[in-house]
Formats: C-alpha cells, structure tokens, sequence
C-alpha cells in the first residue's frame, strides 16, 4: 500500500506568494507540519527543497497520494480555496472531500485543471495520484483573518479529508493486485468450455514492466498507477492493437510482443493511456473448429471500477470500438 505524501510548495529561496504579512513558502509549511500531526505515518517530503528545483520524484512510489500544498494570490477582491488537477483527468472523491473541508471557511473557487505545472505534470508522467491544494488567498485579508483565526479547526477537517484517501503506513510494501472476478464468457468459447485461444498480455507502469497475465488469471496494471504501455499476444492467431496516450491521440497498430522491440514489440509511448483497441484475427483451424473469436478486453479508470467489456473493434451494443474513456487514464486492463 502507498502513502499519503505531503508535500509543502516552494522553498530553496522562493519565498512564493506574499501578503497580509505572510509568505507562502512559510506557510505552507506550517499547513503540512499540522496535518502531518493528524495523520500518523504519514510521508513529509523534505521541506526546504522545491520538487520543481531539484526535480527529486523518486522518493514517490507506486500508489501514494501526493498532496502538494500552497497559498493563492491575486491583485484585487480574489478570495477562496481551491484544489488544482491534471487537466484531462477527472477529480476524485477525495478531491472533492478536501475542498469541501475548506469551502467551510473559504469561498469555494472548485476544481481548476492545469496543464502547465512541472509537479502536476511529472506525476501524471509517472501514474502517481496527485493534486494541489490552495488553501485561500495570501492576498486577501479576509481569508487571511479566517486561516489565523480558525487554523486548527481547518487542519483538523482537512487532515480527515486527506486521511480518508488511504490508511497512511510509514512504509511501502510494493503493490500487488487484487484478484478480479472472472465475468461470464460469451458463446465463443469451445465447446467443452476450454478457450480455443489464449490471451496472454502485460503492461508496464511507472517505468516497470508488471508479469504477464494469461486471459482472466487476473488483471495487468496496479491499481492507482497508470498505464504507459501494453504487450498482447495469442497462442493461435495474430492480434493487431493500438493505445490511446491521454492528451494526444491514438498510436500506431502494432502486432508483435517484445519489450525490446520499440517499433512493433508493444503500444506506448511512455505516457500514461487511456483507452486501448484490440482486434483479432483467427487462424482458419480454429475457425474449422470453434468459429471466429473475438478479442474481449475492459480497462478501468484510475482508481475506479472496470468499464464495460469490449468485443475487437466493434461498435454496436452500447460498444465505442475501444476501451476507455477518454480524458481519464486507466491502472487495469483484462483480455480473454
């Protein structure tokens, strides 16, 4: 299981945003010292250096929820709270419960999307969940009279929307997947209820490659960790697949399986996805045998259930001829 991560904006020398006699980059630590008193166990990244400055990610891990807290300013009446995400990504409930733990005390400004922030940016390159939060206006003396005056109550309600993201640990064991049930499978199947084909595929997540899954043994990709890349093979036949990368479009079918094969071997790009087409092709034997076979494949939203099945490329019975949505990438991905 990951951890709650939390993580005080600026530092190094930048002082951030300043008003009302405050600066950003004290206070912000001053948030994250009190909500770290509420929630044991939990992971304070070292305080005086900025991520952005000193670009050191790789004290986050798979799973872990990343919490980066700063201050907001604005010339004029600005005024209220808000909690930044990755644009293209959907907020989750944990999201929203922080910033309706603020919106108690401060306007509520919701969910802002950002595309340009290099935190926000390099987590989501990673799969790793991750969000800003603004606690109120540094500039605006009302807000300021608010957070000085009611602090520990503010602390205490974000702390518990914050809590309830994950069960903080001190450590990370590496993540496992939990076992999926297994769905019913359509009339495709041999006769005997055998598959006449075998799917077996992998992905790879936060720059490792997880082991290969063979049809509904389980799911490929850990939960909360998104999807870069995808390997697909049958033991008859040839399947022809591509992937959607979120913000950008779809790549280039390949057919092969090879991680060592960048051109054909596997679809990706490095970026987290968030949809996937799969067709296949069956061999004339089989068709003698069992009838033509489909690629019946569904991936889930980051940290959220699995979407409904998908047959190839089909478009017809509510199907889209991919799986996934897009604007929202995915952690699991099944085949059979």
């Amino acid at each position: 299981m990951g951890r709650i991560c939390l993580v005080a904006g600026h530092g190094m020398g930048d002082p951030g945003a300043c008003g009302c006699g405050l600066q950003e980059a004290t206070e912000a630590r001053r948030v994250v010292d009190a909500i770290a008193a509420r929630i044991p166990g939990c992971y304070v990244y070292n305080k005086n250096q900025d991520l952005y400055q000193v670009q050191n990610y790789g004290v986050f891990q798979a799973g872990d929820e990343v919490w980066e807290i700063h201050f907001n300013a604005a010339a004029g009446a600005a005024t209220g709270t808000e909690v930044l995400v990755k644009a293209g990504f959907s907020p989750d409930q944990y999201d929203n419960a922080a910033l309706a733990a603020l919106a108690k005390y401060f306007p509520n400004r919701g969910i802002k999307y950002r595309s340009d922030l290099a935190n926000m940016n390099a987590f989501a390159g990673r799969g790793i969940s991750y969000r800003l939060v603004e606690i109120c206006f540094i500039s605006n003396q009302n807000d300021v009279n608010t957070y000085q005056s009611k602090f520990d109550a503010i602390m205490t309600d974000l702390a518990s929307a914050i809590k309830g993201s994950k069960v903080a640990t001190p450590a990370t064991p590496t993540p496992q997947p939990t076992p999926v049930p297994a769905p019913a499978k359509p009339a495709t199947s041999a006769p005997n209820g055998a598959a006449p084909v075998d799917f077996f595929y992998a992905v790879k997540a936060g720059g490792m490659v997880y082991p290969e899954v063979k049809g509904l043994s389980d799911y490929a990709g850990v939960v909360g960790m998104g999807i870069t890349d995808v390997a697909i093979r049958a033991s008859a036949g040839t399947v022809k697949y591509r992937v959607h990368v979120l913000g950008q479009g779809w790549l280039p079918y390949v057919t092969g399986y090879n991680w060592a094969d960048h051109e054909n071997g596997y679809a990706g790009n490095g970026q987290v996805i968030d949809a996937i087409e799969v067709y296949y092709s069956t061999p004339t034997d089989v068709v003698a045998k069992y009838g033509y076979q489909k690629a019946k494949y569904r991936v889930s939203p980051i940290r959220q259930n699995f979407l409904p099945w998908q047959y190839d490329d089909e478009k017809d019975k509510g199907m889209d001829g991919y799986a996934g949505v897009f604007g929202m990438g995915i952690d699991r991905f099944q085949l059979y």
